[in-house]
């Protein structure tokens, strides 16, 4: 039992550090203005090896550089978002966090016992998808203005779908569900190797 406790607490930990180090990296990496967001590998990948709150703890971290990111102002939109108005920027940006960790490990621990690698590869899709479904909510919520200026008199819906998150939640979507089943394959095994 203590050897569980400490291999996952020093693997919390190395997942935290990953997310710290991996945001800090994508906040300058950027599609039109929107960072790309490789940190829900590492959320994914606590979610299910450790269960639903501990997604949620990873994905608060996840949230948490993100929003210091914005306020200081390395992620453009949240800055701008920031800028705007804090408190909705902090709604969005810590709700598609944490969602991004419960919702992948909650689904998880359903499909689990039915099928392990179906489980692992439907989580990983729910990542990105739940984290650029959250944004757009956000941005049509408490943003929908400063998307009519962006879209210059285009269809707001098409703006948003089209240079918001299209390029981005392909890549994000793509690498998430590409490495977080093997990053999760590679955990589990070194973990019975113990």
């Amino acid at each position: 039992m203590k050897k569980n406790n400490v291999f996952e607490l020093v693997a919390m930990s190395t997942l935290l550090a990953i997310i710290i180090v991996l945001q800090l990296i994508s906040g300058f990496i950027t599609i039109n203005g929107v960072s790309i967001t490789l940190a829900l590998i590492p959320i994914v990948v606590g979610g299910v090896l450790f269960g639903p709150k501990k997604g949620i703890i990873l994905g608060t971290a996840f949230g948490l550089v993100v929003l210091i990111q914005s306020i200081v102002g390395v992620e453009p939109t949240g800055a701008l978002l920031w800028n705007i108005n804090p408190v909705y920027t902090l709604i969005i940006i810590m709700s598609k966090a944490i969602l991004a960790g419960f919702v992948p490990a909650i689904v998880y621990k359903s499909l689990a016992n039915k099928n392990k690698i179906l489980a692992i590869i439907v989580a990983s899709i729910l990542a990105p998808i739940v984290n650029t479904s959250m944004f757009l909510i956000g941005m049509f919520t408490f943003f929908y203005n400063v998307l009519q200026t962006w879209a210059a008199g285009e269809n707001v819906i098409i703006y948003a779908l089209t240079f918001l998150v299209a390029i981005n939640f392909i890549v994000e979507f793509s690498i998430n569900t590409i490495l977080s089943p093997v990053i999760v394959r590679i955990v589990k095994v070194i973990r019975k190797e113990e």
